[in-house]
């Protein structure tokens, strides 16, 4: 698996196999849309109804794997290693 890539998240190949050991989000919509968008090869900014609607159906289909989204809980888990547990 592509441990450098949104792959990750964004493809639920990957991000099955994951889902047990933890995978841990910003919960900022507004951070995440962005991401996503960028992922989709849009504008991290644009206000496209259509392009926003793409992001937000394949961040809903990631929603499944992941385990929390938090804007705190990451900057203890990943340096404790718990993301990954």
């Amino acid at each position: 698996m592509p441990v450098d890539s949104w792959e990750l998240l964004f493809n639920p190949d990957y991000a099955s196999k994951l889902a047990d050991c933890g995978i841990g989000v910003l919960g900022s919509p507004v951070e995440m849309l962005s991401v996503t968008l960028n992922y989709l090869g849009a504008d991290p900014y644009s206000e496209g109804q259509g392009e926003i609607a793409k992001a937000q159906k394949l961040l809903a289909g990631a929603a499944e794997n992941i385990r929390y989204f938090s804007n705190q809980k990451p900057s203890t888990d990943l340096p404790g290693g718990d993301v990954f547990r």
